[in-house]
């Protein structure tokens, strides 16, 4: 068969089957929101939400002199001025809508950064938040930024996301990077600070701290530089099946950098993790 032929054969099967390589419309969504976010559609592809982070628009007008003649243009409002105070006024929300729903926005949290986690049904949904006080941590000894001017924060919703709760079981100066859950929504990890997990298995009412085992914990204190708190667990995953945590950190060893992955098994009782 000539090249063309195949050609003309390939465009034909294209057709006959309705181009389904083609891009296709699943329903209209978030409008008006251009600076990107986190998209989840369900199962039925019926519903989306989408988190994004938000910050208040500056402003700019003009300035006038005593006579009312404008002489320049500068920022309408003080606050908007001040670099620390426009980092305060940004917000963590999540827009939810879907097949002939109108778009409504549903959570907003003042926080710089936000992470969530959900059932694959949307129906069960976590976000953790974190707002750093900008005005506040420069006038603060070191040790008392974690209690006064950093704030973290997990939110729950059960209705797919049409209302959330804070959980009054997280204190708001203990740390959270992401939460992670198994298919029930009811037993998962909270990635904290100082080389430990928070466990839960009753869906965020309680937490047991989980200390790392000792030969990782010996392992990492042998490392050649410094490790930032934060920077713990460089790369993790919570299998949603099995509930097995992995989790991986870099090392180095006379110039050589490489990475070990550990598996941290669930146990029904925290106390046998060793």
């Amino acid at each position: 068969m000539k090249k063309n032929e195949w050609f003309v054969l390939f465009f034909g099967l294209w057709i006959l089957t309705g181009c389904s390589l083609m891009w296709a419309t699943e329903f209209d969504f978030a409008k008006n929101k251009f600076n990107g976010g986190n998209l989840v559609i369900d199962q039925e592809r019926q519903r989306a939400l989408l988190i994004y982070i938000d910050r208040e628009k500056l402003k700019i007008g003009p300035v006038l002199n005593e006579e009312g003649e404008e002489v320049g243009r500068n920022f309408k409002e003080e606050w908007m001025r001040d670099n620390n105070q426009v980092l305060n006024r940004m917000t963590v929300e999540v827009l939810s809508g879907g097949q002939g729903k109108q778009d409504k926005l549903v959570f907003k949290e003042k926080a710089q950064t936000g992470q969530w986690w959900q059932t694959v049904d949307l129906k069960t949904v976590y976000i953790n938040t974190y707002w750093l006080d900008y005005t506040l941590v420069d006038t603060l000894p070191e040790q008392d930024q974690v209690r006064k001017a950093r704030h973290y924060k997990i939110f729950k919703s059960v209705d797919g996301g049409e209302s959330f709760t804070q959980l009054k079981s997280w204190p708001s100066f203990r740390q959270v990077k992401q939460v992670l859950f198994d298919e029930t929504g009811l037993k998962g990890y909270a990635i904290g600070e100082q080389k430990t997990l928070w466990r839960t298995s009753d869906g965020g009412e309680t937490w047991v701290k989980i200390h790392m085992p000792k030969p990782i914990i010996d392992q990492l204190n042998a490392m050649k530089f410094d490790l930032r708190i934060d920077e713990i667990f460089s790369s993790y995953h919570f299998d949603e099946k099995t509930k097995d945590f992995y989790f991986s950190n870099l090392f180095e060893n006379h110039g050589q950098y490489y990475s070990v992955i550990y598996k941290l098994p669930w146990s029904d009782d925290p106390k046998k993790i060793v």
